[in-house]
């Protein structure tokens, strides 16, 4: 017996369950093509929607950090001011204390 007649042999024995199951593969695979598919485009999506949200995420970020920025900025400017305004006042205390002692000093 060679290939040729077990084929022919097959075929006469299981020839219509063969057909079926072949049918039934056939449609398998494509049932499986079509969800590969589809879930390839719900993660095409989903990674569109995650990059869009992403780059949301990082400019909101940076807004706000240029928004901290600006206001610390504007807090050490302030404290800055405050600093100076002090020591100015404490010179002139002090200046007033010294020409006090030496009006003191030369009675």
């Amino acid at each position: 017996m060679n290939f040729g007649e077990i084929t022919t042999i097959r075929n006469i024995l299981m020839g219509q369950q063969m057909q079926e199951y072949d049918g039934r593969f056939e449609g398998v695979q494509e049932n499986q093509n079509a969800l590969e598919a589809a879930l390839n485009e719900r993660i095409d999506a989903l990674e569109k929607r995650t990059e869009t949200r992403l780059r949301e995420l990082q400019s909101d970020i940076s807004q706000r950090f240029d928004k901290l920025e600006q206001l610390m900025l504007g807090n050490v400017k302030d404290l800055n001011h405050k600093v100076d305004k002090i020591t100015g006042d404490d010179r002139n205390k002090m200046g007033e204390l010294f020409a006090e002692m030496s009006k003191r000093l030369l009675q």
